[in-house]
């Protein structure tokens, strides 16, 4: 599967939850793929997912505070787990239904890829004191706007920066760096298809050019002339905190 950490809610507060793209099916021992028993149409019943998964979940909490890693307010009691108020709760996990084509399961993956707690877009007034913002409140599907103090406003919003080394994405099983290649072969023998050929001494422009057709760096606005790269940001590689403070004084120079 392909996991996606998403820490927010649509009014900026703390709210950690996995998004996950699992596949309906997997290889076998003998290299075949094998679809879901469900013909496709789901990999678990969802009622019992909810319930492993809540039993999954606190047998992790009961050795990460035996490892003396977290404490709890209420401690676990390893013989009688199923007392605790943790675990009496009803758990929900939601499973949504197969999402064909593919292209559209990678467009709804990819809005929590590189997507911030909030954009420009819900940003409605800002004044001296106070932002104000759209957000949807999804008890009672209404749109709604939300005004807060700045520092309040910059409070949830840092809370939704990611601490230092932390990995948002992770793939697991055929989805893995480490076989994905291995699989692949198997997965277009079973569809009865020839995998593409890949040419690893192609740019990446010249890929993107033969996969759609036209230049990546194609101006969205006109549609007629290519963009000009001006400067290239490389990314931070050991997080936020090893940002240089802003110094006004060295524009000066």
């Amino acid at each position: 599967m392909i996991a996606v950490l998403h820490t927010w809610g649509q009014n900026l507060q703390l709210h950690p939850h996995l998004h996950c793209l699992v596949p309906g099916g997997g290889i076998t021992q003998q290299g075949k793929w094998r679809r879901s028993k469900a013909q496709g149409k789901y990999l678990f019943p969802v009622k019992a997912l909810s319930k492993v998964f809540r039993g999954k979940f606190c047998d992790g909490l009961i050795e990460l505070e035996a490892s003396r890693e977290i404490k709890l307010d209420t401690p676990f009691d390893p013989t009688r787990k199923y007392l605790h108020p943790l675990y009496k709760n009803r758990w929900v996990v939601f499973a949504k239904r197969p999402v064909r084509p593919g292209e559209k399961t990678l467009e709804y993956l990819g809005r929590y890829v590189h997507k911030v707690a909030i954009g420009n877009s819900r940003i409605k007034a800002i004044d001296d004191k106070h932002v104000t913002f759209s957000w949807f409140e999804y008890r009672t599907s209404k749109a709604r706007e939300m005004t807060l103090e700045g520092q309040e406003f910059v409070r949830r919003w840092s809370m939704h920066i990611l601490p230092e080394h932390f990995v948002k994405v992770r793939h697991y099983g055929i989805c893995a760096n480490r076989s994905k290649m291995a699989v692949r072969q198997m997965v277009y023998d079973c569809l009865g298809k020839e995998p593409p050929l890949v040419q690893k001494d192609l740019k990446w422009a010249e890929v993107y050019l033969e996969v759609y057709g036209k230049s990546p760096y194609l101006c969205p606005a006109c549609q007629q002339a290519d963009m000009v790269t001006i400067q290239i940001l490389p990314p931070i590689r050991d997080g936020p905190s090893r940002i240089k403070p802003y110094n006004p004084y060295a524009l000066q120079h």
